[in-house]
């Protein structure tokens, strides 16, 4: 009964560090316990500034909901923009480098309370698309968003077109 009635616009952020096992490989544990748990908490502090909530994490994963897609590039470009100074200034290991997948659509789902949902499932499948370094998101999130420069790429994530954000960093 949760999952129906009124749909409202949600848009969903997933984050992976890219090749995490490699980092975390012949370091030393309490500077991998460190340097994730600083990790998602810069994810989870930038996406409560853009307005939203991590609702799940797993490894070196992240799940958010936010607002609007608006909301959710924001958070995006900001995460893989204050990425580079926490390896300067936080990070114990080699440096974290991070792929996020975006889509929206409209749910009447309280994700934090919802562990299966097509939008969470588009979005990871969507994040694995994406450049080390970069965000990619989906045609729905896309079709949101007005005035961001996207390239599609030749790809489909479970029937969306994907696009690529081509300026994934904010400029200082």
């Amino acid at each position: 009964w949760r999952l129906s009635g009124e749909g409202r616009d949600a848009a969903i952020l997933a984050v992976d560090v890219a090749r995490s096992t490699a980092l975390k490989a012949a370091a030393d544990p309490p500077d991998v316990e460190y340097s994730f748990r600083e990790y998602q908490a810069l994810v989870a502090r930038t996406v409560q500034e853009a307005g939203g909530e991590v609702f799940a994490t797993a490894g070196d994963g992240a799940l958010a909901s936010l607002p609007s897609a608006e909301a959710a590039l924001l958070a995006a470009r900001t995460i893989q923009t204050r990425i580079n100074r926490f390896n300067q200034e936080i990070n114990r290991l080699r440096d974290f480098r991070l792929r996020i997948g975006l889509h929206a659509g409209s749910s009447a789902a309280d994700f934090g309370a919802t562990q299966h949902h097509e939008l969470i499932d588009i979005a990871a499948h969507t994040e694995g698309m994406a450049p080390v370094g970069g965000i990619a998101a989906t045609e729905a999130f896309r079709s949101r968003i007005t005035a961001e420069e996207m390239a599609e790429i030749n790809a489909e994530v479970d029937g969306h077109k994907v696009f690529i954000v081509l300026r994934p960093i904010l400029e200082e």
